[in-house]
């Protein structure tokens, strides 16, 4: 961590604003805001930001950089680079891991989700069952 890191880590503990820490420090606040984004990012290395999520969200879709793209109204080659970041991040090595490991986690939620309604449709067969045999 560098000096100018430390000063800001050390002001933001101390509970100051980052306009505060700007003026205090003579810089401006977006440079403040890129130390602490920075910060961040290397304390929750895998942890993926909000708009990183909605990108891997819409890469489980199975959509292309194009059409995540237009969805998200952003460049395609922001989507490119987004997608870049979750490898790095998730530490998958290429584009082809992060779709293939989105893939599992959807078909693992899939599988649960087919569990759950199986169960609702075995209750609800039991009670219908029930009433039948009740008439």
């Amino acid at each position: 961590m560098t000096k100018r890191q430390e000063q800001i880590s050390s002001l933001v503990r101390q509970g100051l604003s980052r306009s505060q820490i700007a003026e205090q420090l003579g810089i401006s606040v977006r440079t403040v805001e890129g130390y602490i984004y920075q910060s961040r990012k290397r304390a929750h290395p895998g942890v993926l930001t909000e708009r990183e999520q909605e990108v891997a969200d819409l890469v489980k879709r199975g959509l292309s950089n194009a059409d995540i793209a237009n969805v998200l109204g952003i460049a395609k080659r922001t989507v490119e680079s987004h997608r870049f970041k979750i490898v790095g991040r998730l530490g998958l090595g290429t584009s082809a891991r992060l779709t293939a490991q989105l893939n599992e986690e959807l078909i693992a939620t899939l599988r649960t989700r087919i569990a759950e309604l199986e169960e609702v449709v075995s209750r609800q067969n039991a009670e219908l069952a029930k009433l039948k045999h009740q008439r």
